[in-house]
């Protein structure tokens, strides 16, 4: 999220040994183990909050958001493509720019 709130700055900075650069989406669901017979829900999806499609449609649609963003705020000094920046890799700060 830090580089989404960074994104509108005229310059960012970081430290040489800083992770930086990842523009994706992490989500975390309960595995299905922790599931105690004894846990009672009001609907089928209230545990995990809904189907893993959707779960993963909801991901794509929020890392879309944060490319376009990104995009719309740094596009003219990014030195790589959305398709390279949007990988969810990471950087280390000496190698971003």
């Amino acid at each position: 999220g830090a580089y989404y709130i960074a994104s509108a700055a005229d310059q960012v900075y970081a430290k040489p040994g800083s992770m930086v650069g990842n523009i994706g989406v992490i989500s975390i669901l309960p595995e299905p183990d922790i599931v105690d017979e004894m846990l009672f829900t009001t609907g089928p999806f209230k545990l995990s909050g809904g189907s893993q499609v959707e779960a993963i449609r909801q991901m794509e649609v929020l890392k879309e958001t944060f490319l376009t963003a990104i995009l719309a705020q740094r596009e003219e000094r990014l030195k790589v493509g959305p398709e390279i920046l949007s990988r969810g890799e990471i950087y280390l700060g000496l190698q971003a720019e």
